[in-house]
């Protein structure tokens, strides 16, 4: 994903009513139509299909057509093009199978998700400095330095939409992480204390057997995202399962546990 495509998301996540419509797609197994989800979130039907041309603008949802088997025109209906994995079912046993033998301790199989994480960051952040990486043989630090001018933090982002790049990322990386884990799923929620809740990982089924994987990696992923947004940034980190639905992010050396959240 570029700039300007981390732009666009940046922009339309903005917006709580896309949030709540994307969140509704991300919980229901089958796709739903306009109406559906207008009446799952409360919205009129004319805002649901506004919203809808922005989340696929952006690639954060999919449509398609659905015939009902009459003879009227198929209906659209709509899904989130990243939705949490099953708690069941062929993938998730995938999922712990690889998870399991991902390497033959839980102390190697944690460093070896957390470099895998740092990957995960440049991939999302840089698509193409991660090749380079494999290509050329450059370190991890050399490929960080192609994503400067790319990853912007939303202020800035936004005014790339516009067709005015102007800084790097400065100073906003809690900003750009927040809305990194939007997109993929995590349903964040920045609070007044600094904290950002994480109220929904796509792999929480994974995680919860095996999180010296996924939740290593996830901590990679941060680390390696705020590095890259901003090399100056103090640390955030990343506390799994703090509570049994919800991970929270903090700066370093703060106490995971918020003092509230609004949900």
């Amino acid at each position: 994903m570029t700039g300007l495509d981390r732009a666009r998301a940046h922009e339309v996540l903005s917006v709580p009513s896309r949030v709540t419509i994307l969140d509704l797609l991300r919980e229901r197994a089958e796709p739903l139509d306009a109406r559906e989800l207008a009446a799952g979130t409360g919205l009129h039907v004319t805002t649901v299909r506004f919203h809808l041309s922005a989340l696929l603008e952006a690639g954060l949802v999919v449509e398609r057509a659905e015939r009902s088997g009459g003879r009227g025109r198929p209906r659209a209906v709509y899904s989130a093009s990243w939705a949490a994995e099953p708690e069941h079912g062929p993938y998730q046993e995938l999922a712990e199978l690889l998870a399991r033998h991902f390497a033959d301790t839980p102390a190697q199989r944690a460093r070896r998700a957390e470099r895998a994480g740092e990957e995960w960051a440049l991939r999302r952040l840089s698509p193409a400095a991660t090749p380079a990486v494999k290509r050329d043989g450059r370190s991890a630090e050399d490929a960080r330095s192609a994503v400067k001018g790319d990853a912007r933090s939303v202020e800035d982002a936004r005014s790339g939409v516009k067709g005015d790049a102007r800084s790097e990322v400065k100073g906003d990386a809690r900003s750009a992480v927040t809305a990194m884990f939007a997109e993929m799923g995590f349903d964040p929620e920045p609070t007044g204390d600094g904290r950002i809740l994480l109220h929904g990982c796509p792999f929480r089924a994974t995680a919860r057997s095996h999180p010296e994987v996924v939740c290593a990696a996830h901590r990679g992923l941060l680390r390696s995202a705020v590095e890259l947004l901003d090399p100056g940034a103090p640390g955030l980190e990343l506390h799994a399962f703090v509570r049994p639905e919800l991970c929270v992010i903090t700066a370093g050396g703060e106490a995971p546990e918020p003092h509230g959240t609004s949900r």
